[in-house]
């Protein structure tokens, strides 16, 4: 028992020594050299105490007489080379150096080698090798004439052992302190961002100055979001372009999903060539979430050589969980601020406008979207009314019948009814299929540029189906994912609400801006839309022309038939207007027997053809046997002014010289010849 506890109490009183010198140490030089040192003054105790026959094991103690004299080197094989750390005085490297390779070529814990010298002299070798964790350390390597005992054998296996567990106690107090360090420092940072930045400059320290980056997914490319350490301008330059699919090893553990470490990274077939070029050695790709598709990786990279040893590849995974938990409040926090600032934008953003903005923060805010489109229900069918990002533009029709639709979602009617959402993904050259039920979904998908992937998200609201919402991956089969479809779920409340609120706007905009007894567009919206157009036709150098019309004959049909008739004449004379424009002329109803039209891209030729058409169908409406017709005054930007007040002044004035001259149409400020065809007019419009 005196034996056991006096073990015990070596070996802790070592183990404290062993702590307080590295916590000396650490302070003034480098981990590797404090280690390194540190099994030294242990290997130099040992020897000492062996020597005099205090050995604390269970084991016999060796004789003074057995110590006997030889020499000794301590082999560092933390690095990628073996080195040297300490030696015997005038101990012949050379000799030791083909020991150590004996005992590397068997890799036993003890080897015992016949070793000669330069001088032909044959010398007894012995190599302790010391493992940390599994993996080679330290070797110690020992010559000397005398055999080595049975005693000393055993005792040479125990100090490799306890060798090997000191390094690893050294190892761990390491790791424990950097962590504890980092977690102060992260207790006092501002915002994820800076926890982010100062995370990885941290683990680029511990890794020797090794850069340190951290990609993320974004659009079907793997692009920087934090980088610290050794980051030459010719990688930063590389990296800030993204790496595209299938470029460099991050998509290697982004498809295969666990980590990857190389000493030589230009011997992988995946290895990037630019990255090669620049001279990359040893790297360590890590995906921050388990499985395949992590769309955040760790990546390390270094030019000097290194072996990665489980200290490393511990103190890696430790900075790896830290930094999973800090971006996953990073990324809730970017969601959370998106939907906010986009309801704000919702709030001003005209309810035409809604759809599109509403499709580009979806394709924003779903993890790997790289595009899409929106599908408004109109009835029986669904219209397509915004694209983002997606070579559909081309390929597709404008709506989509209901039977299509669920061609498209190819799955069951309930589900499609409680807007669950579709993952389709492509098995091969030109079809995509449903993951969950395993059908083809439909031939939309044989256009060159199609999606590879598709998330499919019927929109429902009180029970109805009033969208649909495609988001599209371009490049990635594996682009969705289950945070995808947690976001999309999330998202849907919010696009149901958007879109139900965007058509109650606009039946409010159309209320308002629409004329009740013809059904065209009032003064109001003549107003709103006049601006707009104007500044387009500025924009893009086009023309356009301003049509102001006022009809004849009408006071006489009121004052004889009433206005009941009087109203029954204005909805023929303003369907008759209707059926002249070309698509995007617009014809308005300004008031009382006030008609307008905005023409685009039109000379004054072409605008005057149309103020006769005008006319002519005025002239084609019956009323009994009342005369009617309608005088068009025409002024056009830029010809004839350049903004509005004076447009609309000439345009009115115009009018009225149709009127005297009994003309249908004036388009200049010059005398008008009278028009033996028009009808005379009545007086005063009323």
């Amino acid at each position: 028992m005196p034996t056991v506890f006096l073990l015990m109490g070596f070996v802790a009183g070592a183990l404290v020594t062993i702590l307080a010198t590295w916590a000396v140490a650490r302070n003034v030089m480098r981990r590797e050299e404090a280690i390194v040192r540190l099994l030294s003054s242990l290997q130099a105790g040992f020897t000492e105490a062996a020597a005099s026959g205090v050995w604390p094991l269970t084991l016999e103690p060796l004789p003074p007489s057995e110590a006997g004299s030889g020499e000794l080197v301590v082999w560092d094989l933390l690095g990628s080379d073996p080195v040297p750390v300490t030696r015997t005085p005038g101990a012949d490297l050379d000799l030791h150096q083909r020991l150590l390779q004996a005992a590397l070529d068997v890799d036993r814990d003890l080897v015992i080698r016949r070793v000669r010298t330069a001088a032909g002299r044959r010398l007894n070798g012995l190599a302790v090798l010391v493992r940390q964790q599994g993996e080679l350390a330290i070797v110690n390597t020992f010559c000397r004439e005398r055999p080595f005992s049975e005693r000393e054998l055993n005792w040479a296996t125990a100090l490799g052992r306890l060798m090997g567990n000191s390094v690893e106690i050294v190892l761990a107090q390491r790791r424990s302190t950097v962590l504890a360090d980092l977690v102060d420092s992260i207790d006092a940072a501002d915002d994820a961002r800076e926890v982010i930045e100062l995370v990885t400059r941290t683990l680029s320290r511990e890794m020797g100055g090794m850069a340190s980056v951290l990609l993320r997914y974004e659009r079907g490319r793997f692009m920087p979001y934090a980088m610290a350490g050794d980051v030459t301008d010719e990688l930063r330059s590389f990296l800030s372009d993204g790496m595209a699919p299938d470029t460099g090893l991050a998509w290697e553990a982004y498809r295969r999903g666990g980590a990857i470490y190389l000493e030589q990274y230009g011997r992988h077939p995946r290895a990037a060539p630019e990255l090669v070029a620049l001279g990359i050695g040893p790297v360590a790709i890590v995906p921050l979430e388990p499985g395949p598709g992590s769309r955040t990786i760790l990546a390390l990279a270094g030019l000097d050589p290194r072996r990665w040893r489980a200290h490393d590849r511990e103190l890696i995974e430790r900075v790896r969980q830290i930094l999973r938990v800090v971006l996953d409040l990073r990324y809730t926090e970017e969601r959370l601020d998106a939907v906010v600032k986009l309801e704000r934008e919702l709030v001003v953003t005209e309810a035409g406008d809604m759809p599109g903005r509403l499709l580009e923060a979806a394709v924003s805010m779903v993890p790997g979207a790289d595009g899409g489109s929106l599908l408004l229900r109109d009835g029986d069918v669904f219209r397509f009314v915004a694209l983002y990002g997606t070579a559909r533009r081309a390929s597709v029709h404008a709506s989509l019948s209901e039977r299509d639709a669920l061609r498209w979602y190819a799955s069951d009617r309930s589900s499609f009814q409680r807007g669950e959402p579709r993952l389709a993904v492509a098995a091969g050259a030109d079809t995509l299929f449903d993951t969950f039920g395993g059908r083809p979904v439909a031939e939309f998908v044989h256009e060159e540029g199609w999606p590879v992937a598709n998330l499919n998200l019927p929109v429902v609201d009180e029970g109805d189906v009033i969208a649909l919402l495609n988001l599209d991956s371009l490049h990635d089969r594996h682009a969705f994912g289950p945070d995808s479809l947690e976001v999309l779920r999330a998202f849907q409340p919010l696009i149901a609400f958007v879109l139900r609120d965007a058509e109650r706007r606009q039946r409010l905009t159309a209320n308002a801006t629409t004329d009740a007894l013809t059904g065209l567009p009032n003064r109001r919206a003549f107003d709103d839309q006049v601006a707009r157009a104007l500044a387009a036709a500025e924009r893009y150098g086009t023309t356009l022309a301003l049509l102001v019309m006022d009809m004849r004959g009408f006071k006489a049909i009121n004052d004889t038939y009433g206005h009941r008739k009087g109203d029954e004449v204005l909805k023929q004379v303003a369907a008759a207007l209707a059926t002249v424009p070309r698509a995007g002329d617009i014809v308005y109803r300004w008031g009382g027997d006030e008609f307008a039209a905005l023409l685009r891209n039109v000379d004054t030729e072409e605008a005057v053809r149309v103020g006769e058409r005008f006319a002519e169908q005025v002239r084609g409406v019956e009323v009994l046997d009342m005369p009617l017709g309608i005088n068009v005054g025409v002024a056009l930007y830029p010809t004839d002014a350049r903004d509005l007040t004076s447009l609309l002044e000439l345009a009115d004035a115009r009018m009225y010289l149709a009127k005297d001259a009994e003309l249908p149409v004036v388009a200049t400020d010059g005398p008008a010849e009278r028009d033996p065809e028009a009808e005379a007019p009545d007086g005063p419009s009323a």
